[in-house]
C-alpha cells in the first residue's frame, strides 16, 4: 500500500531512520567527543539510541528525513529555555557538541539526518508503575505538567505551530484516515467523536489559555523512581495549543487501572494546586480526552495498514476501541461533576429539589434556621447585581448590602485568593498587609479614629466597642433606638431590641426613633429634632434610676432596622450633645452605612454625627468574613493593655486583602459617586411609583439605601404589613429581591450594590410596578 493510500499528513509515515549504530557511534566520537556502550531503544519516528559513556548516560536521537531544522531547533531551544528558567524540573539536558553547537548533521544514503544528544534521565515509565502506586504519581505528574507550564509560559518558536498529527486541535483533519478503522462500530464512534470536537468544541478552545506545550506525557514518556516523577522526556510532540490538552494526554485512559474519569482527576489535582486551571479549562478536559483517543484509533489504524507488524498494531486498535466505548458511555454531567470537584468548583451540575435541599438544611442546620421568603430562594452563583438560581433564573439583587461592590467582584476575588496562595495567619505576627489595611482604613475617618482592633464580624465588632466604652468610662448604662439591631453575641442580642425574644434589662434604655414620617413629631415641624433628641434626657433618667450611668449611645448610622427614616437635620449632634453631657461615649455603628452606602464614606458624616468608636462588617470584605472596631490610641491602648484581647483571625491577611480590595474598587469606579446618582434616580422614579399607588406612603433614603413605606391608608398611615409581605413575594416572582424592615415590617428596604447602574434601577421599577398591581389579587398570600 502506498503513502498516497494512506493519505496527506505525512506523520502518519514513521519511516525510521536505519543507520547502522558504527557509523552513528562514529560521528557521535568526532563531533561530540563521546564513547562508550550503545543500545538501541524504541522510538516513535526517530531512530534513538542509549550511549552508556564514563561521563555519564546519554540518549541519542537521529532524526526522520521529514523533520525539519527549524523543529529539531524548537526541541533544542525549548530544553535550553527549561534549564535556565526550571532547572529543577526533570527533563533532559542537552548535550553541546565540541564545537558548542548542539545540532549535527550526517549522511545516510540520499539523505541528510540531524542529530542532538541529551542526558539520559533514570526510572522506569510510569505505565509499568505497581498500581497501588499510580493515583499519587498520576498527581505528581500533574504538579510536574504544572511546573513545565509555568516555565513555558514566556517561551514560543515558529515552529511551535508546525503541524503535527498528535496536534488534538487538529485531530478534526485526520477524518478521512477513519476509513481504515475496519470496525463499523468503532469507525461511527470515532467520525461522531471528531465531528462533535470540531463542531462544538473546538470553536471555543481559542479563549482558553495558550502556550508551548508538552502534549506527549503518557504513560510511557513519564519515568518514576522511588514515588515520584524522575524523567519527562521525548519532547517531540510539543506544539503552540491550549494548556487543558497537557493535562488530556498525560490522563491517557490506557493506564487508568478501571477508571478513567478518576485517572483525569488525579492529574488535575496535582495540575491545579501548582498552576490553577480557569473554568472553561475544567469544562473542555473530557472532549479532549475523546478527541485524543479517536485520534490514537485513526493514527494506529491508517498506519496499521501499511506497517508489515499488524499484530501490534491491532492490538493498540482493540484497546482504544475498547476505551472510547467506555468513555462514550459515561454519563457527561457525573464526568464534569467530578473533574469540578477536583478544583472546587461552583457546582453546575442539576441541583437536588428545593424541596429536597430543605429537609436537608432541617435536618443539619435545624428546623428553625431562618431564610428569606416563603418558599426559600435556591442560589447558586453571583455576578455584579445579580443573583442566579440552578436553573440559571436572574434575580435582580436589591436586598443583599453584604456584596458592596457586587457579588464576586473580579478585583476582590483576585486579591483573596493571590493572598490565600500566599500567606494566612493571625495578626500575632508582623504582616505589612494588615498594616497597611489600618493605615488606609484610619485614613478614611476623622480626626481621632486612628487605630483599629479586628475581628471576623460586625456583632463582634459591637460587642468589642460596648466593651472598650465600659472600660474606659467604667459605667454600664447604654442607649440604643427603639428597634435597634447590633448583632448576635450576648451582649449585642441585648442591644438588639428590635427582637420580638430580647427581655428589657435595667442597663439598656431605648430612645424614640427620629421618624418625620409616623413619630410625634412631623417634618413640618421646625423643632423636630430638638424634640427627638430631648429623649436622650429620658434615657439617662431611665438608667440612672437602676444605678446605671451612661457608658455609651450606640447606634446604627442608617437605621436600617427602623425603616430608614429621613432623620432631622441636627438630630444626631444634639443627641451626641446630651450623650457626652452624660458622660458617655458614642458608638457609630457602620455596619450597614458604612463605605459609600449613604452617599458618603460613612453614615456618621452624613448626620453630622462625631464618633469616639466607629464598628464595621459586613461589606467591608464584601462578604470575606471581617470585622473592625476603629476609635483613638488613647481609647484603645488601656484596653488592650488590660484586657489583652485578641481574635485569632480578625483581620488575617486574607481579609486584609479583601478590606484593601474593596476599598480599591470604590475608588477606582467611582462608586460613592455613583451610588449618589443611581440612587437618586431610583428615588425619583420610586417618587413617580407612588403617584400611581397609594399603597406607597414614603420614600426615603440617601445614596444606595432606600425605604419605601406602605400604608392601607395615606392619611392615617395605617401600616400595611400583609401586602408588604405580598409585595415581597411578587416582587421575587418578578425577579428581583427585595426585604422589609421597620419595626412594623411595613418597610422595603433597598440596599443594591453600589455597582448598580440606572438600567437596574428601571429593572426594579418595572417588577415594582407589576407587582404593585398584582398586590391583593386572588391567590397573593
Amino acid at each position: 500500500m502506498s503513502d498516497g493510500d494512506v493519505g496527506t499528513i505525512k506523520f502518519l509515515a514513521r519511516d525510521l531512520p536505519e543507520i547502522p549504530t558504527e557509523k552513528i557511534a562514529e560521528r557521535v566520537a568526532s563531533r561530540f567527543g563521546l564513547e562508550g556502550d550503545w543500545q538501541s531503544l524504541e522510538g516513535e519516528r526517530d531512530q534513538v539510541l542509549r550511549l552508556d559513556a564514563d561521563s555519564g548516560r546519554y540518549v541519542v536521537r537521529v532524526s526522520n528525513v521529514a523533520e525539519l531544522p527549524r523543529v529539531v531547533d524548537f526541541h533544542v531551544k525549548a530544553l535550553l529555555h527549561i534549564e535556565t528558567h526550571a532547572p529543577d524540573l526533570p527533563v533532559p539536558r542537552v548535550v553541546p557538541m565540541i564545537d558548542g553547537g548542539f545540532v549535527d548533521s550526517m549522511k545516510s544514503g540520499d539523505h541528510s539526518h540531524l542529530v542532538r544528544l541529551v542526558t539520559y534521565l533514570p526510572g522506569r515509565p510510569l505505565r509499568e508503575a505497581p498500581t497501588e502506586e499510580k493515583a499519587q504519581l498520576r498527581t505528581r505528574l500533574g504538579a510536574t505538567l504544572a511546573t513545565f507550564g509555568l516555565a513555558m509560559r514566556g517561551f514560543f518558536h515558529e515552529a511551535a505551530s508546525n503541524e503535527h498529527p498528535w496536534d488534538i486541535m487538529r485531530s478534526p483533519q485526520l477524518t478521512d484516515h477513519t476509513r481504515h478503522i475496519t470496525d463499523s462500530t468503532v469507525r461511527t464512534g470515532v467520525e461522531e467523536v471528531l465531528q462533535q470536537f470540531s463542531g462544538h468544541v473546538l470553536p471555543g478552545i481559542g479563549s482558553l489559555r495558550h502556550q508551548v506545550i508538552h502534549q506527549d506525557a503518557h504513560g510511557g514518556n513519564v519515568l518514576v523512581d522511588n514515588g515520584s516523577v524522575s524523567g519527562l522526556i521525548d519532547f517531540g510532540d510539543m506544539v503552540w495549543g491550549p494548556l487543558p490538552s497537557e493535562i488530556a494526554i498525560a490522563a491517557d485512559p490506557a493506564w487508568s487501572d478501571g477508571d478513567p474519569v478518576g485517572a483525569l482527576c488525579d492529574v488535575v489535582a496535582g495540575f491545579d494546586a501548582t498552576y490553577p486551571l480557569e473554568e472553561p479549562e475544567v469544562a473542555v478536559l473530557f472532549d479532549l480526552v475523546l478527541a485524543r483517543v479517536a485520534a490514537t484509533l485513526t493514527i494506529e489504524a491508517a498506519r496499521q495498514a501499511r506497517s508489515s507488524d499488524q499484530r501490534s498494531a491491532a492490538e493498540g486498535i482493540d484497546r482504544y476501541a475498547g476505551l472510547l466505548d467506555e468513555l462514550l458511555r459515561l454519563d457527561r454531567s457525573t464526568v464534569d461533576r467530578r473533574l469540578r470537584e477536583v478544583g472546587r468548583f461552583a457546582p453546575t451540575w442539576p441541583s437536588p429539589s428545593s424541596t429536597d435541599l430543605v429537609k436537608r438544611r432541617r435536618a443539619h442546620l435545624g428546623a428553625m434556621a431562618p431564610h428569606f421568603y416563603d418558599q426559600p430562594l435556591h442560589v447558586e452563583r453571583g455576578d455584579g447585581v445579580w443573583l442566579y438560581a440552578p436553573d440559571g433564573t436572574a434575580y435582580l439583587d436589591f436586598y443583599n448590602n453584604v456584596p458592596q461592590v457586587g457579588h464576586n467582584h473580579p478585583h476582590v476575588v483576585n486579591a483573596i485568593s493571590r493572598q490565600a496562595a500566599t500567606l494566612n495567619t493571625n495578626t500575632r505576627y508582623l504582616l505589612e498587609g494588615v498594616v497597611a489595611y489600618a493605615e488606609r482604613l484610619t485614613g478614611l475617618l476623622g480626626p481621632g479614629l486612628d487605630a483599629c482592633l479586628f475581628v471576623n464580624s460586625g456583632s463582634e465588632a459591637n460587642d468589642v466597642a460596648l466593651q472598650i466604652a465600659r472600660f474606659a468610662t467604667n459605667q454600664g448604662g447604654t442607649i440604643v433606638m427603639e428597634g435597634a439591631y447590633h448583632g448576635v453575641t450576648a451582649a449585642t442580642r441585648q442591644l438588639s431590641t428590635g427582637d420580638d425574644d430580647i427581655e428589657a434589662v435595667a442597663h439598656i434604655a431605648e430612645l424614640m426613633v427620629p421618624d418625620p414620617y409616623r413619630g410625634p413629631y412631623m417634618a413640618e415641624d421646625a423643632g423636630a429634632a430638638a424634640k427627638y433628641a430631648a429623649d436622650v434626657d429620658r434615657a439617662l433618667g431611665e438608667l440612672m434610676s437602676h444605678g446605671n450611668d451612661l457608658a455609651a449611645f450606640i447606634v446604627d448610622t442608617a437605621m436600617c432596622s427602623n425603616g430608614i427614616p429621613s432623620i432631622p437635620a441636627g438630630y444626631f449632634a444634639d443627641v451626641e450633645k446630651r450623650v457626652r453631657a452624660g458622660g458617655g461615649l458614642v458608638i457609630a455603628d457602620e455596619v450597614q452605612a458604612g463605605l459609600g452606602r449613604t452617599g458618603q464614606w460613612w453614615g456618621h458624616e452624613l448626620h453630622g454625627l462625631k464618633p469616639d468608636i466607629v464598628t464595621m462588617g459586613k461589606p467591608i470584605g464584601n462578604g470575606h468574613p471581617l470585622g473592625v472596631v476603629v476609635t483613638s490610641a488613647e481609647l484603645l491602648e488601656p484596653f488592650m493593655a488590660r484586657t489583652r484581647l485578641f481574635s485569632t483571625f480578625g483581620g488575617n491577611p486574607v481579609a486584609a486583602a479583601a478590606g484593601m480590595a474593596v476599598i480599591d474598587v470604590i475608588e477606582r469606579e467611582h462608586l460613592i459617586a455613583k451610588a449618589n446618582d443611581t440612587g437618586a434616580y431610583l428615588r425619583d422614579e420610586l417618587g413617580r411609583v407612588q403617584t400611581d399607588h397609594p399603597l406607597i406612603g414614603d420614600v426615603r433614603g440617601w445614596g444606595m439605601i432606600i425605604g419605601v413605606e406602605f400604608v392601607t391608608d395615606r392619611e392615617l398611615r395605617t401600616p400595611a404589613m400583609n401586602q408588604t409581605h405580598q409585595l415581597i413575594e411578587l416582587m421575587k416572582s418578578n425577579g428581583v429581591l427585595v426585604g422589609s424592615a421597620g419595626q412594623r415590617g411595613n418597610v422595603l428596604k433597598i440596599r443594591p450594590p453600589l455597582v448598580a447602574e440606572r438600567a437596574h434601577a428601571d429593572r426594579f421599577i418595572e417588577a415594582m410596578a407589576a407587582s404593585l398591581a398584582a398586590v391583593g389579587e386572588p391567590g397573593i398570600p
